[in-house]
């Protein structure tokens, strides 16, 4: 396991996503998100996408049935299909949309990494 310096930890997600190229020219890249963060996620697009690092799009995401929509940076090209993302700009209100939708991600990650004796404690107080 690489241990990974990062400012906020990525929760696994799963979920429908877009990416729309700027200025917007045609249709989204659609694809689905695979984690997320307060600072960014990753998407993994249906087909490729000529990005560059710090290319700025518009990503949209639905998880767990709440849609999120944001300005985002290129920023780790793994390949030209599965691109990580740094938001770009958040708005307060979309910092707190983004802090909701991850707080209601948290349950069912944390129970990833707890013993099943540790789960049964937490659910008997």
């Amino acid at each position: 396991m690489v241990e990974e310096n990062r400012r906020a930890p990525r929760i696994d997600c799963r979920g429908v996503a877009g990416v729309q190229k700027l200025p917007v020219v045609g249709s989204p890249v659609s694809g689905k998100i695979e984690n997320l963060s307060e600072g960014g996620c990753l998407i993994e697009l249906d087909m490729p996408v000529s990005l560059v690092v710090d290319e700025i799009v518009e990503l949209s995401f639905r998880v767990n049935e709440l849609p999120f929509r944001a300005l985002a940076k290129a920023r780790a090209l793994r390949s030209d299909k599965l691109i990580g993302f740094q938001f770009w700009d958040l708005t307060e209100r979309s910092k707190m949309r983004l802090r909701d939708l991850i707080e209601e991600l948290r349950p069912s990650f944390k129970w990833a990494f707890v013993t099943s004796a540790e789960q049964e404690a937490e659910l008997s107080e």
